[in-house]
């Protein structure tokens, strides 16, 4: 993705192994326009059938075509939003000379965006990218990468005579320094792993340090990726696009689970399972539906042209927002040390999300609000119920006339010791209490966040 268009790009820009591209006719781009457009539905209605996970995985992403933002293909974040972005002459030639990299080209961009890369932020970028496409590409068929993958315990192509003959002797010691690296490396790791791996050899720390980088050429032939860091995004829009990517995973592991896994390995299967687990952090499934629950308040602006086009012309600017109400269980089994463990993150999360504290047990103390605030403590909790419980209130309350629109979702703090609610229009979600669990089935809509720790 160009550096002055991409927020943030998804580590999966697959590179097209040429001294540089020709120009094209008229005819020519139209003719790629209709091969890519026409073979790209074929392969996603193959992905529907022979592999769900990844077909799923991309309906999360925009998929357009453009030879100006991106001079082969990849996944970007820009505004909160996803795109998958493919240039028509690159995805042609891919067509022309083996259709299977297609495959592994659908593959590699779906596997970036279900491990969340697009909103990391490690750094160095460069060394970065390498380590995920180490984690990637040791996971799809080799027949089906294109030239320039890194794959570990595999060395590179050889390089090309004309390619050769321009490199500097630098780049030629830099490119054996690295494929003996990559060789080195086991298959199946995670990309933490081979991260930490690539910044503990010395050269590459020594460049690190030096904030130096590879030629231009030496990048072209070490990659399949084009990666640009472009600009960062905000932490709202990380918690938006993880909430979405969280979703899709969740969704595309539940149909695999019916239809089957396709040509996912075994290893990754857990992997991937384990990212929806119960097992996971609850405080990072915390974040994930106030992403997913946040909304953006767009107004329109005026700003002045520069003296070679004066005037005033309109624009858009962009604020995101969420407010979360968060129904508290005061029906006796609720304690102060178990709403403790929410402290941290509802603190952190206040410069992001408002949230209203409302205590219930068989009915929802509205006078008794709480506005969370940053620096509050537990001590702001007073305890004002003490009866039974009753999960159907604060559905009621959350739809009731003069509550609707106001919230962007709900969650309910308790221990789960209640009977099933009606489903309602607006997100909601359990906090379940350590070694707690829920008396019914949830809605598929639902959240559940298990909270760790001891009762």
């Amino acid at each position: 993705m160009a550096r002055d268009k991409a927020k943030n790009t998804g580590e999966g820009d697959v590179r097209q192994k040429c001294g540089g591209r020709k120009e094209l006719t008229d005819a020519q781009k139209a003719e790629n326009d209709q091969l890519s457009r026409e073979t790209l539905s074929d392969f996603m209605l193959h992905m529907f059938w022979k592999e769900p996970f990844f077909y799923r995985i991309l309906q999360a992403a925009h998929v357009r075509f453009s030879r100006t933002d991106v001079p082969t293909a990849g996944v970007s974040v820009s505004d909160a939003r996803i795109d998958f972005v493919i240039n028509p002459d690159f995805l042609s030639d891919l067509i022309r000379k083996d259709k299977n990299h297609v495959i592994g080209l659908i593959q590699h961009e779906a596997y970036h965006l279900a491990y969340g890369h697009c909103t990391l932020r490690w750094k160095p970028h460069t060394v970065a990218n390498w380590a995920f496409d180490l984690s990637i590409n040791t996971n799809i068929p080799e027949s089906d990468l294109p030239s320039g993958a890194w794959i570990p315990g595999r060395r590179f192509d050889p390089i090309p005579s004309e390619d050769l003959a321009r490199m500097t002797q630098e780049d030629k010691d830099w490119f054996k320094h690295l494929d003996d690296l990559v060789v080195s490396f086991p298959p199946k790791m995670s990309a933490l792993w081979y991260y930490e791996k690539l910044l503990a050899d010395e050269k590459i720390n020594d460049m690190v340090q030096k904030a130096q980088e590879l030629s231009d050429l030496l990048k072209e032939l070490l990659s399949m990726d084009d990666h640009f860091e472009g600009d960062e995004i905000s932490e709202g829009d990380i918690q938006v696009v993880n909430g979405i990517l969280a979703e899709a995973v969740a969704d595309a592991i539940r149909e695999t689970t019916q239809r089957g896994w396709g040509s996912i390995p075994s290893e990754v299967q857990e992997k991937l399972r384990a990212l929806i687990s119960r097992e996971v952090d609850w405080r990072s499934i915390f974040r994930q539906f106030t992403g997913r629950c946040r909304k953006s308040l767009a107004r329109t602006t005026f700003k002045r042209r520069s003296r070679k086009c004066p005037g005033l012309h309109p624009g858009r600017t962009r604020r995101r927002t969420s407010r979360v109400a968060i129904f508290m269980d005061q029906s006796g089994s609720m304690s102060n040390d178990e709403l403790s463990l929410l402290v941290g993150e509802l603190n952190s999360l206040s410069q992001f999300t408002a949230f209203d504290l409302f205590p219930f047990d068989t009915q929802v103390v509205e006078d008794k609000k709480v506005e969370w605030r940053k620096g509050m403590t537990v001590s702001n909790f007073p305890r004002v119920r003490c009866g039974g419980t009753d999960f159907q209130v604060c559905v009621d309350f959350i739809h009731s006339r003069g509550q609707r629109g106001v919230y962007d979702g709900y969650l309910i703090l308790t221990d789960g010791g209640a009977a099933k609610p009606t489903t309602g229009r607006v997100r909601r979600g359990y906090i379940l209490t350590p070694g707690n669990k829920l008396y019914f089935d949830p809605d598929p809509t639902d959240v559940v966040i298990q909270m760790k720790g001891k009762n």
